[in-house]
């Protein structure tokens, strides 16, 4: 059975998107679905909400992924096998994304039909319990955007302006903070493509936030 590396060790090494135009970072990886969609089909435009990438070469997207569930682990672990084997730059960590780097209670909803969508770093429902929470590794957002994103050199030179796209769920206490210190960009500076909601912006000029979720699990 393979199993996720250590966050520790990969967050402290150089910036995850060190060389990268393409960058895809997705905060609450689940299954995998997402990363994995974004390879598939090359030769088609590219999955709806991530339009971002049209008129791209995909498969020179870097992607990084976080998830804490533990129950997810192997599973995300042979997708990032199976990915890496083919040429693409994947890094999936079995991590939460939180206020700050350290150690946190993670809780599962039990509902295993959803893949556990609901589960937490938030006690938001009463059928969560002790026997189904974990404790996890959390890192920080502000310190991973300016030390994985904001650090990250682009490659070789290319006219072509770099690309980030961030899947996150919300409302989700950290990202939302973290997120709200970027400036906000204007509907007219939305890239071509499919509608995807902007919300912040690095220094760079496309970093597009598509926010999902369901706002009565208190995510």
């Amino acid at each position: 059975m393979r199993t996720l590396e250590p966050a520790a060790l990969i967050l402290n090494g150089p910036p995850l998107f060190d060389g990268c135009r393409l960058r895809y970072l997705d905060l609450g990886t689940n299954v995998g679905v997402r990363i994995s969609s974004l390879y598939s089909n090359l030769d088609k435009e590219p999955p709806r909400k991530a339009g971002l990438f049209a008129g791209e070469n995909r498969s020179e997207i870097c992607s990084v992924g976080f998830e804490p569930n533990p129950g997810h682990g192997p599973l995300l672990a042979s997708i990032q096998h199976d990915l890496r084997r083919r040429g693409h730059r994947v890094t999936i960590l079995g991590a939460a994304i939180a206020a700050n780097n350290g150690t946190a209670t993670f809780w599962s909803d039990k509902v295993a039909a959803m893949k556990e969508w609901g589960a937490s770093l938030l006690h938001w429902s009463p059928d969560m319990d002790s026997s189904h929470s974990f404790q996890v590794p959390t890192v920080e957002l502000d310190w991973f955007l300016r030390h994985h994103l904001g650090a990250a050199s682009l490659g070789p030179a290319s006219p072509r302006a770099p690309l980030t796209l961030v899947k996150v769920t919300y409302p989700h206490r950290a990202t939302s903070k973290s997120l709200r210190v970027l400036p906000v960009r204007s509907r007219k500076d939305r890239p071509a493509g499919p509608s995807l909601p902007i919300l912040d912006a690095l220094p760079h000029p496309a970093f597009v936030v598509d926010v999902q979720g369901r706002a009565s699990l208190g995510r």
